[in-house]
């Protein structure tokens, strides 16, 4: 799911397409068909996939393509569509990272030595993982490195690059959410623990919900301060959030719900 840039909108795949709602009223506004995937919202238009290797920026209410775009110069699958920014997306391709330029169709490719990508900041730092790390590369420099237990997705950049969120395990034998310094890679908190995280997304530049399940208590939604690492407000669910979508100008928030 996904919103669009000014909150009007909300994107969602079902039933082999991606349907387009007016979030005011709820009615449809429009729709592709023929097995289209969301892939991100961005300033021009709407990304959507259809294989593994071709990316289309489709118009807002979905009635048309406007560009395409085929990374197949070689055998690639890309596995994720990350956003950098309202231009650019990251696409991880196995050992390495395209950086699609969806204004200029300018394309950067940058390969990974070890570990895999698990987000890309506004810079296109790669924020990596292995089994017992977490790094920061800038092309082929690392920028710091700091030892975490099986990090893993969900991972997000704040809006303004200062912090990261990672989920990886903790010393209590379970999950959390650990709160990064984005300069130094210096753990600040762990925003909560479960046996597994869903997602999460920045809502504000301090802000950030993540979605998690305990065993104990089931499925939960909560909105923290990343700074502080208080937990501002907390929804208990009934069912597994697959997805978050958020609108900062509007300070929406969208729940995929199984």
């Amino acid at each position: 799911i996904g919103f669009s840039l000014t909150g009007e909108t909300v994107y969602r795949d079902d039933d082999g397409g991606v349907t387009a709602w007016n979030v005011s009223s709820g009615e449809r506004v429009g729709r592709a068909r023929d097995r289209y995937c969301l892939e991100a919202r961005m300033k021009d238009g709407i990304l959507l996939s259809r294989t593994d290797s071709d990316i289309e920026m489709w118009n807002f209410e979905l009635s048309h393509c406007l560009r395409r775009w085929s990374i197949s110069a070689d055998p690639i699958r890309i596995t994720e569509v990350i956003i950098i920014s309202e231009e650019q997306v990251a696409l991880s391709c196995e050992n390495k990272v395209i950086i699609l330029n969806t204004t200029t169709s300018e394309i950067l490719s940058i390969p990974i030595a070890h570990g895999y990508i698990v987000t890309c900041n506004s810079k296109c730092q790669l924020l990596t993982c292995c089994s017992g790390s977490v790094q920061l590369l800038d092309r082929q420099t690392t920028l710091w490195e700091t030892h975490l237990c099986f990090p893993t997705r969900p991972a997000m950049f704040s809006l303004s690059g200062r912090f990261v969120v990672i989920c990886a395990e903790t010393q209590r034998n379970n999950r959390g959410m650990y709160v990064l310094d984005a300069f130094t890679g210096g753990i600040l908190h762990i925003l909560c623990h479960g046996d597994v995280f869903c997602d999460c997304q920045f809502v504000s530049d301090e802000e950030c919900a993540i979605s998690f399940h305990v065993a104990s208590t089931g499925y939960s939604l909560g909105l923290f301060n990343v700074e502080s690492g208080d937990l501002l407000s907390m929804l208990h669910l009934e069912s597994n959030v697959n997805y978050l979508a958020v609108c900062p100008r509007k300070h929406l928030l969208a729940i995929g719900q199984m």
